[in-house]
């Protein structure tokens, strides 16, 4: 009996030594970290938390919080430490903040012992998707401590950094026929992304990168980018890094750019892409500006010529451009005027492109003609031009060109009729362009007021069909703006001051005057992000005569709309719309009604 219990401990001993020190070693595919004190979770093994903690770090308890233990009812086996504070010393996966407060659970049936103060640890966190039931309810709880010793640290990092754990990117989970679905698609280089997140929700870590646009594969996006996008940590996804070229898939809401989904911007990545996606342009077909009507892109050009193109430039790389299209920016794209429709241009000249694709054929083939559409670019640019709009020079598109450029008429409005339009105008005068503004802040001399009582040098925005013509003078049939608005007109309608419109318009204004706006549905609505699941809405009223107001909501672009709100104040200019889903893209619609 004495050799036997003499013989014990040295084996005891022994076996101690020769054995890592497991949380299980009946388990040998879960290699977790030795504890020499049991503390929180001493239950849980520490690769099964990988994966279900929302948060790993390392941090000194400096104050312990208020110590709960239950009712007398429902005691706790232990204690409960609510607000305990933590400061934050080495993220070891995910973010959390300098300073937080986290729920610490001590089970004294497991001989758990309670955490030091001034201590260090590694904790294992989550976020609490409860609302807080009392002062003392924080939203993070520990699901594990360990002593934070470098033999700790260093086995959770080999942990985190196995291959099941690892390196998954953000939209993991959505598949990429549905991820092209997005409004819009793009590579580009991560500029700015914090080194980790907030937890602003259960689950994830939300962070705000900023982004150097470089191809757009479908959609527009601004250049650079700043976009909102969750980490979610089951399945482990990590951020994207600084410097790393990816493909994005955003959707837009009002202010907000949502990342749906990440991918590494690889040959084949690239090539599923463009497999999913419809074809930029017909095979062969080289074009810019397509998605810009003929009507704006004459309004808004300073030139307009046929010619070929003689040179493709050179393809550039840089973020002076605010906004980013499909396809490729070209520099110095060599062009010989043929005939010059509207403005000046040399016989020869170079431009700025925003093209949809470059095309594989050899130059002669795709040289054009072309009717180009261009503005001029600031002196100190190598381009005079930048083209808005390209189109093939055909006898049809050159006759439809001329015919914008030389209209007989002007409609400012073609949904009024001009009875409507005399009817509703706060002020009908003759008047000179002597500048064209782009949509607002046309500029014009009055000589000829028949109805109110314009300024002898007033602005007014003109968003015409077919341009009008800087020099020239127009009846002008106008409703009063809005403070908010440009200039104190805007234009119902736009006449050429031929002698039978001017007679015409003369004998209409003598009828009765409509107020305009009496059951007008209300305009400049706008969209304000407070929060993830907030957005404050503002408009422009004109419905004087409505009695109550609908606000509407849309998820599905428009297809179906719920109504969120019935206002009874029929002169209200806003709307708080809660509950919202941060996964979701919403429309908006403000309708008046009469009972």
């Amino acid at each position: 009996m004495n050799k036997t219990i003499a013989v014990l401990p040295v084996l005891f001993v022994a076996l101690l030594a020769s054995v890592k020190p497991l949380e299980s070693q009946n388990a040998p595919a879960s290699t977790t970290p030795g504890e020499s004190v049991k503390l929180t979770g001493s239950d849980l093994k520490s690769d099964d938390l990988i994966l279900k903690a929302e948060a790993i770090y390392t941090g000194k308890i400096t104050d312990m919080g208020v110590q709960d233990k239950g009712t007398p009812d429902a005691p706790y086996a232990g204690s409960t430490y609510r607000g305990a504070h933590v400061q934050l010393l080495q993220i070891l996966r995910c973010g959390m903040y300098d300073q937080m407060a986290v729920t610490l659970t001590v089970d004294v049936t497991r001989h758990e012992s309670i955490p030091k103060v001034g201590n260090s640890y590694i904790f294992f966190v989550t976020k609490d998707s409860a609302k807080p039931t009392s002062a003392y309810t924080v939203p993070f709880t520990a699901l594990k401590l360990l002593d934070a010793s470098e033999e700790n640290v260093t086995e959770v990092k080999r942990l985190i950094a196995l291959p099941q754990n690892q390196n998954q990117l953000s939209g993991s989970q959505l598949k990429l026929p549905d991820a092209v679905k997005c409004d819009a698609v793009f590579i580009g280089e991560i500029t700015g992304v914090p080194p980790f997140g907030s937890l602003a929700m259960a689950g994830a870590s939300t962070y705000v990168g900023k982004i150097k646009v470089s191809q757009v594969f479908d959609g527009s996006i601004d250049n650079p980018v700043s976009v909102l996008f969750w980490v979610r940590y089951n399945p482990h996804e990590v951020p994207p890094e600084n410097g790393h070229t990816y493909i994005f898939f955003v959707s837009k809401t009002p202010g907000w750019n949502i990342l749906n989904k990440i991918l590494p911007a690889t040959g084949d990545n690239i090539a599923q892409i463009k497999a999913l996606l419809p074809p930029a342009a017909p095979s062969g077909d080289f074009f810019c500006g397509d998605d810009l009507k003929a009507e704006v892109a004459l309004v808004q050009s300073d030139a307009i010529f046929t010619g070929e193109i003689t040179g493709m430039g050179t393809e550039d790389h840089d973020n002076s451009f605010s906004y980013a299209y499909p396809g490729f920016h070209l520099k110095h794209v060599e062009i010989k005027v043929d005939r010059i429709l509207r403005g000046t241009a040399g016989d020869t000249t170079s431009a700025t492109l925003f093209v949809n694709f470059i095309p594989h054929q050899p130059i002669d083939q795709i040289k054009g003609p072309y009717v180009f559409y261009v503005k001029n670019n600031d002196p100190k640019d190598n381009d005079p031009f930048t083209v808005l709009k390209q189109l093939p020079a055909t006898d049809a598109n050159i006759a439809k060109t001329k015919q914008l450029i030389a209209p007989s008429e002007y409609v400012s409005n073609d949904s009024f009729s001009l009875e409507e339009a005399v009817s509703k105008s706060d002020a009908i005068f003759i008047g000179d362009i002597t500048e064209l503004g782009l949509g607002v802040g046309s500029n014009v001399k009055v000589f000829q007021v028949f109805r109110g009582s314009p300024a002898r040098q007033t602005s007014i925005t003109v968003n015409t069909v077919s341009a009008p013509q800087e020099g020239s003078s127009y009846i002008f049939l106008a409703r009063k703006n809005s403070v908010e608005e440009a200039g104190p007109f805007s234009a119902l309608k736009l006449l050429p001051a031929s002698d039978d419109n001017i007679a015409q318009v003369k004998e209409l204004a003598k009828g009765p005057r409509i107020p305009f706006g009496t059951m007008d549905a209300p305009t400049d609505l706008r969209a304000t992000v407070q929060n993830l699941t907030s957005m404050k809405l503002d408009w422009t009223n004109h419905a004087s005569a409505a009695t109550y107001i609908l606000v509407q909501e849309s998820t599905d672009d428009g297809n179906t709309w719920k109504t969120i709100a019935k206002l009874t104040d029929p002169t209200a200019t806003s709307y708080l719309a809660t509950g919202l889903s941060p996964d979701l893209m919403y429309s908006f619609q403000v309708i008046p009604g009469k009972e």
